[in-house]
């Protein structure tokens, strides 16, 4: 588009130097048959430093007022979408600035989560390995009881025995004991008798004496 202007100045006869009342650079608002523009020296193409489009800068080389009043409002609306990319930009950044802050954060607390799960497991093994071990205790403790019972039961068993041997002996002992009474019962009847035989023989021989001497 430059080029075409520069063409048809030529053509006209016209000088190529900028007689725009307004040229690049300079900070005013323009009014103008489409509205209201704004020509300033702020102007930018991107973040880092000014910069003018050339297209738009070489419409201030004519010197017709029209084109030259395009160019200004092409130049601010140019400025306006810089600024408003700008502040996109900026807002952008912002919240990446946020999300990346957000990010830390949830790493952070992601890191954090990681050491209480790797502490709970660790605390998880610690349980199991004591409960493990008291499991082998208890078994332990019942196989010493089982042990200990049946120990019990079989001296129980040898103590009913010994006492059913003492029994069986005590039960002899007792009718050896009748059967003593009963052979003292007989041989005192037996003495009782010779002696009573003896009473007996000795009256029979005084009275067969008495009776010889008569």
């Amino acid at each position: 588009m430059a080029e075409y202007l520069r063409r048809v100045n030529r053509d006209r006869g016209i000088n190529h130097e900028p007689t725009a009342p307004y040229p690049p650079g300079s900070s005013t608002n323009i009014q103008s048959g489409s509205g209201e523009y704004a020509a300033s020296s702020s102007s930018e193409t991107s973040l880092n430093g000014p910069k003018v489009s050339d297209d738009v800068e070489s419409l201030y080389l004519t010197s017709d007022p029209l084109i030259a009043d395009f160019a200004r409002g092409a130049l601010g609306l140019q400025n306006q979408k810089r600024r408003l990319l700008r502040k996109v930009v900026y807002h952008l950044m912002a919240e990446r600035r946020c999300m990346q802050g957000e990010l830390e954060r949830l790493e952070q607390e992601n890191s954090q989560a990681q050491k209480t799960v790797t502490h709970t497991l660790l605390e998880a093994e610690k349980y199991r390995s004591k409960t493990v071990k008291l499991k082998e205790i208890i078994q332990n403790m019942k196989q010493e009881q089982n042990k200990e019972c049946q120990n019990i039961l079989e001296k129980s068993i040898h103590i009913q025995n010994i006492k059913r041997d003492h029994d069986k002996e005590l039960e002899t002992l007792r009718n050896e004991v009748v059967t003593i009474k009963n052979k003292l019962v007989l041989a005192y009847a037996a003495i009782f008798f010779m002696l009573l035989v003896l009473i007996l023989i000795e009256e029979s021989y005084k009275k067969k004496s008495a009776f010889k001497s008569d």
